[in-house]
């Protein structure tokens, strides 16, 4: 027999009431710190490293199709960034510090000594950098191009700290264009300032197979091993580029720095057969290499499949091996 319910008469049940769910909502900052960082990482974080400037013709230009990369994240990262400073500064620190930034042109640090400028306090976010090296050429490049030295004057215009000629030393008063001093300027206040990056942890350094680095043997002989501090200050060109990263290594614990020899290569054969060396003793860039080694750089190589005329940007992968000829594999860099 069914109990009455109570207050009612036998045989009547009461109507079943709805009581309204009251739906709690919680801010996205209330969301625990590490599911944050994972949804960060999802749209702010690339497969694929930044280009920033590239190394082919088609980047001559202001715009270059590298930055077709960056532009995919270019419409969340604004919005993120502009909800409030909290989620800035976590969504920035995703961004910078996962995603490695690439400038593989030969005025490099001209662009990098900008680019720190420009994205201001977030720098002291980035993990790793790859930057073409900071050495002259022996010979005078071609490719120092009109557009070359109006991104240096549109730099000036802007007051982006590129650095002063005058800080860099004369070189026994050796020639060279306006841009390359402006460059080895950039590039040590660049590394002035990386040096208060705590957070960088790798930094590369990209060395062209086309590239001929002016060096000792732009005043000495090529086999010169003179260790002694006052000759090599005033005739081995390239002392000051090495002294300011060994400074910036000092200054960062923990900062790797690397090497990397990048093989330029046209389907299959080199993209320029000059620079094709079949042994380590014809290697022009043996001697680089071995200096390198002797501070303590990891050795690495990366090959670029260069298509002309393609729209494709400079891509290539770095490889944590010996530095090997593609065409030529039976060599390593000696130990």
């Amino acid at each position: 027999m069914a109990l009455a319910a109570e207050g009612f008469p036998d045989g009547v049940a009461p109507c079943p009431v709805n009581i309204p769910l009251v739906r709690q909502r919680i801010s996205f900052l209330e969301i625990p710190i590490e599911i944050r960082i994972q949804i960060y990482s999802v749209l702010l974080k690339s497969p694929a490293p930044f280009e920033l400037w590239d190394k082919t013709e088609i980047a001559n230009d202001y715009y270059s199709p590298a930055w077709e990369q960056i532009r995919k994240y270019a419409s969340a990262l604004p919005t993120l960034l502009r909800l409030n400073k909290s989620i800035n500064a976590e969504a920035a620190q995703v961004f910078y510090g996962a995603n490695e930034f690439r400038i593989s042109r030969h005025d490099a640090w001209l662009f990098l000594n900008s680019f720190l400028s420009t994205v201001g306090e977030n720098a002291r976010f980035l993990r790793k950098l790859t930057v073409h090296v900071p050495f002259m050429q022996f010979r005078r490049p071609c490719d120092f191009d009109i557009s070359t030295v109006c991104r240096v004057i549109e730099m000036r215009r802007l007051h982006l700290n590129i650095g002063k000629p005058g800080k860099v030393p004369r070189w026994s008063g050796v020639p060279r264009s306006t841009v390359e001093i402006m460059n080895a300027a950039a590039f040590r206040e660049a590394c002035q300032r990386l040096s208060s990056f705590a957070g960088l942890r790798t930094l590369q350094l990209v060395l062209p197979t086309s590239y001929q680095v002016s060096g000792r043997q732009f005043t000495c002989d090529e086999d010169c091993d003179s260790e002694l501090e006052s000759h090599i200050k005033t005739s081995h060109e390239d002392w000051f580029f090495w002294a300011h990263l060994e400074k910036l290594q000092e200054a960062i614990s923990g900062l790797e720095m690397s090497l990397v020899m990048l093989h330029e290569v046209s389907g299959s054969r080199c993209l320029r057969t000059e620079w094709s060396y079949p042994s380590a003793d014809k290697n022009p860039h043996l001697w680089v290499l071995q200096n390198a080694k002797r501070r303590g750089y990891d050795i690495r190589y990366a090959v670029w499949e260069y298509q002309r005329w393609s729209g494709e940007h400079c891509k290539y992968n770095v490889v944590s091996r010996n530095v090997v000829q593609p065409y030529f594999p039976e060599w390593e860099f000696p130990i």
